[in-house]
């Protein structure tokens, strides 16, 4: 069985334009991100996926100078650009996340894994109620489930953001959630903002490039004055 992970990520952020290739201990914001992915035992390739547009060249240029696998195709119908990949790659399971999590754990990637096989669930994530912080989020899901959505979904919303059909009482799928046993869901680690990238980088300079989440929490939560810096988007 191959199971792969495909890292979504695109130039045109409406609120962070550019943001994957921001500097993050000197690398492209994304390509920290993907080294830290890679990490995880459980997967067998791991491929960036962009749009074909003109404006994500240097996003697939950078990543290809960087040696990662660059998949390119339709900018909005991000649902289909998934098709396309585990088409090509012949996947039978497949993760997804997005580039705006630099941070990513391999330690929860790899439990996630672990979860969907045991429960033989079409549809697994941490977010469905959500433990984790924001930034650690990863759904993963079968072929079979990720070809009916790529059958069934009709609207755009559903299209662009890849998973809300395989969320919906109208798809009918095994469905299973990673759960914390503390909920640290109010702990903001994603990137959508100036300030967020800020709070990431004094994050890997305290703990350094490969720590984990169980580093971090404590990390963080001793150093108010680094999340004080992205606290007006904490609700968001």
């Amino acid at each position: 069985m191959t199971t792969i992970a495909i890292i979504q990520a695109r130039m045109s952020s409406s609120r962070f334009p550019g943001k994957v290739l921001a500097d993050l201990a000197g690398r492209p914001m994304v390509v920290f991100m993907a080294r830290r992915v890679m990490q995880c035992a459980a997967l067998d390739r791991v491929i960036l996926a962009t749009s074909d547009e003109a404006s994500d060249d240097p996003l697939a240029h950078t990543a290809n100078a960087h040696g990662l696998n660059v998949f390119r195709g339709p900018l909005d119908d991000v649902l289909g650009r998934f098709a396309m990949v585990q088409a090509a790659e012949r996947a039978d399971v497949i993760l997804r996340m997005t580039g705006d999590c630099p941070l990513a754990d391999p330690s929860v990637i790899g439990d996630l894994v672990a979860l969907r096989q045991a429960q033989q669930a079409d549809y697994a994530s941490n977010v469905n109620p959500r433990s984790y912080p924001h930034g650690l989020d990863c759904e993963i899901f079968t072929a079979d489930a990720l070809t009916r959505a790529q059958t069934n979904a009709r609207n755009a919303h559903d299209r662009e953001h890849v998973t809300p059909w395989m969320r919906s009482e109208d798809a009918n799928l095994r469905r299973a959630n990673l759960q914390r046993s503390v909920d640290d869901s109010t702990v903001r680690l994603t990137v959508d903002h100036p300030a967020d990238l800020e709070v990431v980088r004094a994050i890997v300079a305290g703990t350094g490039q490969d720590a984990g989440l169980d580093q971090i929490l404590p990390w963080i939560k001793a150093h108010p004055e680094v999340t004080a810096l992205n606290a007006a988007h904490m609700a968001l």
